[in-house]
């Protein structure tokens, strides 16, 4: 989109993806909307609102919109040309129901209100999840294989995606699905950013084993990727792969973040990355129960437990199709940026 500007609703802005995509197009001149439930920005001890507001400082129009209530988003779509869905739970929510809620229905609402309003819109492009491929250890997986979730959130965004196919066959709206690896950048809020928080531990476990492969994706390539498939036709009614393609693995991963942490290995000899997995299940019920307690949002996020008992390759072929080109390759420097933006220092 550099050459002609475009006006584009992101919706989702409190979220790590949306709220970037909505301050890198801000950035770049076009005119975006970046809306947000109210709830969402108003969680105590959130991460939304900060996010929100960053899209507000780089020249996004800011609106309060919950996506979960039906024609929230009908006022904000006049004259828009693409719509970026990044509908995700609220922070702390783990709930089957919230998931249901924020992704599942919230993507139907805003499909039904671009069926309804939106004349000239031009793409919904719908952020979705490599998770939703499961875990596979025998080749690699492309966007024809059966989804697989293994995870509560993973099913949510199978099911949206079910949503996004159906109704938008029905109304003639186009649509793209990105399905992005594990996000990395500068976020502290990101699921994998756990491996950066303070802890007891006087070096990184590593496991011993050889250990699967994760997908990795770097922040602003996600949000690079849906700019482009939104614009170009290789992106129409496509759903589409999104990694950096470093074919990293678990034991590779923990060690990169090491290296970012500034902070030794811990060699664990015979042991599996599947257990280190185990008892990163156990940790975030354990930390989930401690919040509750607290009344407080949990420290640790399911999906770490799941990004370290990942086996899962994909292709990215699709995306190569399209023309987009990958900016980030190297996930050691989304992890770095990850390290940062946790201690709290400048990387955006």
């Amino acid at each position: 989109m550099a050459a002609k500007k475009y006006r584009s609703l992101v919706v989702g802005a409190g979220s790590p993806i949306g709220a970037r995509l909505a301050v890198l197009l801000a950035r770049a001149g076009h005119d975006v909307i970046a809306a947000e439930a109210g709830d969402v920005l108003d969680i105590p001890g959130g991460r939304a609102r900060a996010r929100f507001e960053s899209a507000r400082d780089a020249g996004a129009w800011v609106q309060t919109a919950d996506v979960c209530e039906a024609g929230a988003l009908d006022p904000l779509l006049k004259d828009v040309d693409f719509m970026f869905l990044a509908a995700r739970p609220r922070e702390g929510d783990r709930s089957w129901k919230g998931q249901w809620r924020s992704v599942v229905q919230g993507t139907g609402n805003a499909l039904d209100s671009a069926a309804r309003v939106a004349g000239r819109l031009r793409r919904v492009a719908v952020f979705s999840s490599a998770t939703v491929a499961g875990i596979t250890g025998a080749g690699e997986l492309d966007e024809s294989a059966t989804p697989d979730p293994r995870s509560k959130l993973a099913r949510a965004m199978s099911l949206g995606e079910y949503v996004v196919r159906r109704r938008c066959a029905e109304s003639g709206v186009r649509y793209t699905i990105l399905r992005p690896g594990h996000l990395i950048g500068a976020d502290a809020g990101l699921p994998l950013s756990a491996l950066f928080r303070p802890s007891w531990l006087p070096a990184m476990p590593v496991p011993g084993t050889p250990a699967g492969q994760v997908p990795l994706c770097h922040l602003d390539d996600a949000c690079g990727a849906a700019v482009h498939l939104a614009k170009y036709t290789s992106g129409e009614n496509a759903t589409i792969f999104v990694a950096d393609g470093s074919r990293t693995s678990v034991d590779d991963l923990l060690r990169l973040a090491a290296t970012a942490r500034g902070m030794p290995v811990l060699p664990l000899p015979g042991v599996k990355a599947s257990w280190l997995a185990a008892a990163a299940a156990i940790a975030v019920r354990a930390d989930g129960m401690m919040a509750a307690r607290r009344k407080a949002l949990p420290f640790l996020d399911p999906d770490l437990a799941e990004v370290l008992s990942s086996n899962t390759r994909i292709s990215t072929a699709n995306l190569n199709h399209a023309g987009y080109q990958i900016g980030f390759p190297d996930p050691g420097v989304g992890l770095a940026a990850m390290g940062a933006a946790v201690r709290g220092e400048s990387g955006r």
